[in-house]
């Protein structure tokens, strides 16, 4: 998964001018007071959230201007030379507590005002050091009002099923993930039940406390793409009946169950075992619609195969 979203809008953010450079020190010299709040918000929606809100001190035309902003942006994830790591890295880990009580304040005065999120991002607890890789606790995302939200990508978080009630949500993407809770059989899935309009799901790194050696379940009438990366799993069975790609990294073609996708069409399978031919047959003759199927295996000699069938 390459969290898309979040790299196109770090490049936004990183060649953006601040708010502060777009405002003049005298007030007469405001370059941006004459335009609409509708093209403000829109400006505003390619920042980081704490700079957004940052802005109500503005002017008491800004006071209460982030609560509209259509995008929520927090990011606490931080790139360290090898220099000054351990005075930044001890820094980082005494104020990711602070960060996440902020987000919550944040989160909790948008669910009061009657607002219309689309799009949200959350990629906080983990700071990377040349040859390290450091990680604090998991965030835990609390309950959410966002009717309107579209896009949702989450690193390092903590989810609880219940808190998903997203009927407008079309794409999720999640990187390093738990369960709130033990997860029982078919529960691992559990909150694409608030999720009725999800298209796209992309999952890497989701973390199952499974209490049983069942099947996990995942079940979509609306999924169209699907990606499963470095998640591990007893048993799969997906059942998605308008899932047209499939997209699978490290994981077993032995242990998947996709005989309720009659629809899929492009079926990848990255960093799989070449010992996995005769599950491969029985998995595609499940598929009557195949067209391209991709196998990279993982052995010594990696093997990349890509077969397109035309019908």
């Amino acid at each position: 998964m390459d969290n898309e979203g979040m790299n196109k809008r770090a490049k936004r953010i990183s060649s953006s001018p601040s708010v502060s450079s777009m405002v003049g020190n005298d007030g007469d010299d405001d370059r941006i007071l004459k335009l609409p709040d509708t093209l403000i918000l829109h400006i505003l929606s390619f920042l980081p959230t704490e700079e957004v809100v940052r802005t109500c001190i503005l002017s008491k035309r800004w006071k209460l201007i982030w609560y509209s902003v259509p995008t929520i942006f927090f990011s606490n994830n931080v790139n360290l030379s090898s220099t000054m790591d351990t005075a930044k890295l001890m820094e980082w880990e005494h104020g990711l507590e602070k960060f996440y009580n902020y987000v919550d304040k944040y989160l909790e005065h948008r669910k009061k005002a009657e607002n219309k999120v689309t799009e949200m991002y959350l990629c906080i607890g983990q700071a990377y050091i040349t040859g390290h890789h450091f990680m604090g606790p998991f965030y835990c995302i609390p309950k959410i009002n966002a009717r309107y939200l579209t896009i949702l990508e989450l690193n390092w978080v903590q989810l609880d099923a219940s808190h998903f009630n997203f009927p407008s949500l079309k794409t999720l993407s999640m990187e390093t993930v738990k369960n709130s809770d033990i997860v029982e059989h078919g529960e691992a899935f559990k909150f694409l039940l608030g999720c009725p309009s999800l298209e796209k799901l992309q999952v890497q790194n989701y973390f199952f406390l499974r209490s049983d050696e069942m099947a996990l379940r995942l079940q979509s009438l609306s999924l169209k793409f699907l990606e499963l990366k470095d998640t591990v799993y007893d048993e799969l069975q997906v059942e998605a009946i308008n899932l047209e790609s499939l997209v699978l990294c490290g994981s077993s073609v032995h242990n998947i169950n996709l005989s309720a996708c009659k629809k899929i069409r492009n079926l990848s399978f990255y960093d799989t075992s070449y010992h996995c031919k005769p599950s491969l047959n029985a998995l595609i003759s499940q598929i009557p619609l195949l067209e391209n199927l991709t196998l990279v295996t993982k052995e010594k000699y990696k093997d990349h195969v890509k077969i397109s069938v035309n019908n």
